[in-house]
């Protein structure tokens, strides 16, 4: 009788002994531990060990040790999706397991304002993403590897890389990279043209880009675009110069704040002052609403100058002596809040 209640004692702080170690095993896995709270932002590239990856998360204080998360890779799945991660310093194991093996990824955001270069464009990427600058330099100043018709007579890719925001998983490439972009820039061109026509401007395909990057690089102010559009294609219907400032800054291949009446003088074949018509190609990445600004510009507006007003707008007029007339109070206001 008493060995009876003996074994029978054994037992009870055996199963006590197994609670509370289970107690403890899903406390010490699932249950936050103490630390600072700060998020550690990890990447795991493909190809890396489960043993790999748990010395990684060690090494930036995701972990406090990898004893039990290696146990536990040992009796469950130990498929962990590469990523670009953020953990809490430090977090559970077991959440730490569980979002590995769920892919619980974070986006690598890339936003590409209007208006940029294509170099300035190339070296944000390059920044952002990580990526190699000479590689991605290389890819956009070369046309053979995309077959888009709005790239037909291009030698780079200026101009079509569309402004927008991408979502990225990590590790990213170049390859991943230039096709989303371009292909953002056929979707939009697309949903445009389906409602509009090249053939009622004169325009075709990269004649109409190359002016919607003159628009995008001249006004910041959506209600002018359509009117500076005009502009420019009142000047091209009769045979006038562009004398678009933008387009001699950008053949002298650095950005300028002013220009002087040397620079347009330059003989790059960008300089509207000194070549007739449209330039080569587009002088930076325009977007959808300088390209729709082209295609809806009121062709009714006679109007054939603009002059910038000093507050981000412009003053407009169809004659030559308007326009000087607009100048010189231009000037004159300058000279009285600058005296």
């Amino acid at each position: 009788m008493l060995k009876f209640s003996f074994n029978r004692l054994l037992i009870v702080l055996l199963v006590v002994l197994l609670a509370d170690l289970g107690v403890a095993l899903w406390v010490t896995w699932f249950l936050e531990p103490a630390g600072s709270g700060e998020k550690a932002l990890v990447d795991i590239p493909p190809g890396l060990s489960s043993g790999q990856i748990a010395d990684t998360l060690e090494a930036r204080g995701v972990l406090k040790g990898t004893l039990l998360f290696r146990v536990a890779l040992l009796f469950g799945d130990a498929d962990l999706k590469a990523g670009r991660y953020v953990f809490r310093k430090p977090q559970a194991p077991g959440r730490v397991l569980s979002k590995l093996r769920r892919g619980e990824t974070e986006k690598i955001w890339l936003r590409i304002p209007e208006g940029l270069w294509q170099e300035e464009t190339a070296q944000l990427i390059a920044e952002r993403l990580d990526l190699d600058a000479a590689e991605l330099k290389e890819k956009l100043n070369s046309t053979g590897d995309w077959d888009y018709a709005f790239l037909d007579g291009a030698s780079d890719l200026e101009g079509v890389l569309f402004p927008d925001s991408y979502a990225f998983e990590y590790p990213v490439g170049v390859e991943d990279v230039i096709p989303r972009l371009l292909g953002r820039f056929d979707e939009v061109i697309h949903r445009l043209l389906r409602k509009n026509s090249l053939e009622e401007l004169g325009l075709n395909l990269r004649e109409w880009i190359t002016l919607a990057s003159i628009v995008e690089a001249e006004t910041l102010l959506d209600e002018e675009r359509e009117r500076v559009a005009a502009v420019y294609l009142n000047r091209l219907a009769k045979g006038m110069k562009l004398e678009a400032d933008p387009t001699v800054i950008y053949g002298l291949g650095e950005r300028k704040r002013r220009l002087f009446y040397r620079h347009l003088e330059d003989e790059s074949p960008y300089n509207t002052y000194r070549n007739e018509g449209l330039p080569p190609g587009p002088i930076c990445s325009p977007g959808a609403r300088s390209l729709e600004a082209v295609l809806s510009a009121d062709l009714s507006d006679s109007s054939l100058y603009f002059v910038a007003r000093g507050d981000g707008g412009h003053f407009f007029s169809t004659t030559f002596q308007e326009h000087l007339s607009k100048v010189e109070m231009v000037r004159n206001g300058r000279k009285q809040v600058n005296p």
